[in-house]
């Protein structure tokens, strides 16, 4: 089995396309405005659209949008959705993005405390699971 390698954080089409030519599987575009790499929805189309990029390699990254937020998200070139939050967000809320998206499109990434075990009862929201470093703030 080939791993995948996902480039987060890409800001600028020369960094995607030395991503893309150096192998990478995926990059992601960080949509959450907190973050110093964050790019607006139309930023990271304009990055997008400077690339040759295949429609299943582009990831928006997120920390707990909204639906609608993420809806608007799919619409703009988005086909992975890599979403980042509390590991005890009540069900609804990722059973709600798990609709807009579709579990075949959804990588959850739950915000897991040391020694907290990781909450099964997401295997039925998605087929991608990230596990960050737990960082306190």
């Amino acid at each position: 089995m080939t791993p995948l390698v996902k480039v987060c954080g890409i800001t600028r089409s020369e960094d995607g396309a030395c991503a893309l030519e150096a192998g990478a599987s995926h990059l992601g575009f960080i949509l959450y405005e907190k973050s110093p790499r964050a790019l607006s929805l139309e930023q990271a189309g304009a990055v997008l659209a400077a690339l040759p990029v295949p429609v299943e390699k582009p990831v928006a990254v997120d920390v707990n949008p909204d639906p609608e937020r993420l809806a608007r998200h799919a619409s703009g070139g988005f086909a992975r959705h890599q979403l980042h939050f509390p590991f005890d967000l009540p069900r609804e809320r990722i059973a709600a993005w798990a609709e807009v998206v579709g579990r075949e499109n959804l990588w959850l990434a739950p915000k897991l405390p040391p020694g907290e075990p990781f909450p099964e009862d997401l295997f039925s929201f998605a087929d991608v699971f990230l596990i960050d470093a737990f960082v306190q703030d």
